[in-house]
């Protein structure tokens, strides 16, 4: 087993005999890869340590990320609270490469996959791990960081919401998030979370925006209907409206009515 196989399994015996034979703890495989980087993905909380007291790398990237995102993007808090230790920079946007999915390709399984850019927040806001978001958040890191690839412009919030993950998107809101900051195409976290069902996210996204007493306006799942909908409502308060569309029309309109809906302050 050589020295990132034993990263990967948490074998720190083996990992204490290579360092004494010579081996160097910050040694790249043909992908880049550190044995600091491979424990964090794993999650591997003593070995981490052991590794940083060894005067392994906390910065390296790799074609995964860094030892932060790793450590986020798996939900390991503990990891990411000792990384955080070395100074390391958590608002870097480090690059990764993803599948059609977003999710971040650790083995080549032949499928399609695009070169990104990606925080350690947003990688947590990713997979909705909101302890490791908080810890972030506390550390200060910038909720505000805007993606510079793929979905340009877009930040931990916008990804956040669009993945429905509630208890991220009110830790990002909390700690300064913009809700009403646009991606590259115009598209701001509430239309994200609109366009794919999240409701509770978006419920939370108007009340923040101290929109009061609103009426968020759904549609049913029928997008080869040919007639009318009456879309189903998610209402606050005593306000209650419906509207009833030719239901072709409505699924290329209407998400404009149902933000400007959501923009009312109603009396």
């Amino acid at each position: 087993m050589d020295m990132w196989e034993a990263a990967k399994e948490g074998d720190i015996l083996l990992l204490q005999q290579l360092i004494k034979g010579g081996t160097d703890v910050n040694q790249k495989d043909e992908k880049g890869r550190t044995p600091l980087i491979y424990a964090t993905h794993a999650g591997h909380h003593e070995t981490i340590k052991f590794l940083l007291s060894k005067h392994a790398h906390p910065h390296t990237e790799s074609d995964i990320g860094t030892p932060l995102v790793g450590a986020s993007y798996g939900g390991h808090v503990e990891c990411i609270k000792e990384i955080l230790k070395y100074g390391v920079e958590f608002n870097y946007l480090a690059k990764v490469k993803i599948n059609k999915n977003n999710n971040i390709v650790m083995e080549e399984t032949g499928e399609k996959t695009w070169g990104d850019d990606i925080t350690a927040l947003i990688a947590a806001c990713h997979n909705g791990h909101a302890d490791c978001v908080e810890v972030l958040l506390k550390n200060n890191a910038d909720p505000n960081v805007e993606k510079q690839a793929i979905h340009k412009g877009a930040t931990a919030l916008i990804r956040a919401a669009s993945r429905g993950h509630v208890q991220c998107v009110k830790l990002l809101l909390q700690y300064g998030a913009k809700p009403g900051h646009k991606t590259k195409k115009g598209v701001t976290a509430l239309e994200n979370s609109m366009k794919r069902g999240h409701k509770e996210v978006a419920e939370v996204i108007c009340r923040h925006l101290q929109y009061g007493r609103f009426v968020a306006v759904w549609l049913l799942k029928r997008p080869k209907s040919k007639g009318y909908l009456v879309p189903r409502m998610i209402t606050t308060y005593y306000s209650i409206i419906f509207i009833i569309l030719p239901s072709t029309w409505f699924y290329k309109n209407g998400l404009k009515i149902c933000d400007a809906i959501l923009a009312i302050n109603w009396i």
